[in-house]
């Protein structure tokens, strides 16, 4: 049992760092164009309206995200063995819960909040310059959410998919033990 704790304890700590990277890129991405707004003399009520909502959207992921966050203080190591691992396994899965619905909600809500804030810079824009514009915004979240899903079901593979994999013949030797 202590293995896996290690090896808990080890994947917990990479997640950490790497979502601690993420959230100071984002934060650093959504300053950055808090500034090029700020560029712009009249800012449209859509545009600010499209910023507002990429913040609120963010800061809420983001809230959502790192609550989600595999961490082995809400694993109760006084219980029983096989109900440990139960929840090991459990806490694990939701790391692959939060990819399924709250981060397509989150570029959803990205989208909006771009298209929002692209649409006052484009009033004057002849029709096939607007739509180029959005368009290529659009594509631009969404080649990132692609390319994250990706990554994520890579690391799933590669990190989680074995720890539920030991986790599970853990509880298994368990229950065979118990029953010899």
């Amino acid at each position: 049992m202590p293995h896996i704790i290690k090896q808990l304890r080890h994947f917990e700590k990479k997640n950490t760092r790497i979502n601690i990277v993420k959230t100071v890129a984002i934060s650093l991405i959504l300053i950055l164009l808090g500034f090029h707004l700020d560029g712009f003399s009249a800012l449209s009520t859509a545009s600010l309206v499209g910023f507002l909502w990429m913040i609120s959207a963010t800061v809420v992921f983001l809230l959502i995200y790192w609550k989600m966050q595999f961490q082995l203080d809400h694993l109760d190591m006084k219980q029983e063995s096989h109900a440990f691992l139960r929840q090991a396994s459990t806490l694990l899965e939701k790391q692959k819960w939060l990819f399924q619905w709250p981060f397509r909600l989150f570029v959803l809500a990205m989208l909006i909040g771009v298209n929002l804030t692209t649409y006052s810079s484009t009033i004057n824009m002849p029709l096939w310059e607007k739509i180029s514009l959005h368009l290529g915004s659009s594509a631009t979240i969404l080649m990132a959410f692609i390319l994250g899903i990706k990554i994520r079901r890579i690391r799933f593979r590669k990190e989680i998919d074995p720890l539920l994999t030991e986790l599970n013949n853990l509880r298994n030797e368990l229950e065979d033990n118990t029953h010899a």
